[in-house]
């Protein structure tokens, strides 16, 4: 067997233990722990991770401002994003970030917000901590990350 890399984990080491349960009704739950120490590189990769995802939103909001204005860039291109909002009225505040968008269209993007995913209120994370990461990645650490520079992707944000 070759020699792991430094900060990388080993699929045949078994870094995560798995207990799940379901309940009669087909509710239930999922544990996920860790059974090795994570790499040192874990907040960076997930910081990335999130802000890469979250990129790919804001370009979704920004094609689609193009197809409906037929023009590139859009009006008012550098207001355009993807609200993630975790209450109806944050997201009401935050609509104008999609307003060049037709209202089926937001309606498409208000139905996925987090405060409609079902349970989501009794959920013991702090969905409010996630939506702040998703749209500020460094508050993971990745400050230093090499990518940071080349981050403004196509909406320039």
């Amino acid at each position: 067997m070759p020699p792991r890399k430094r900060g990388t984990l080993s699929v045949d080491k078994h870094p995560y233990g798995v207990e799940a349960h379901v309940d009669a009704d087909g509710s239930g739950w999922i544990s996920v722990r860790t059974t090795e120490p994570s790499p040192n590189s874990i907040a960076l990769e997930i910081g990335e991770f999130l802000y890469q995802l979250r990129g790919v939103l804001d370009a979704c909001v920004y094609e689609t401002a193009c197809l409906n204005s037929e023009h590139r860039p859009p009006p008012d291109e550098s207001k355009l994003e993807f609200p993630i909002c975790d209450t109806p009225q944050s997201f009401e505040n935050g609509r104008r970030k999609i307003r060049q968008l037709t209202p089926q269209q937001q309606g498409l993007i208000e139905a996925v917000q987090p405060y409609n995913a079902p349970g989501l209120e009794s959920a013991d994370i702090p969905s409010r901590t996630i939506l702040i990461v998703a749209r500020h990645p460094e508050r993971l650490g990745t400050q230093g990350s090499p990518s940071r520079t080349a981050r403004r992707g196509v909406l320039g944000i």
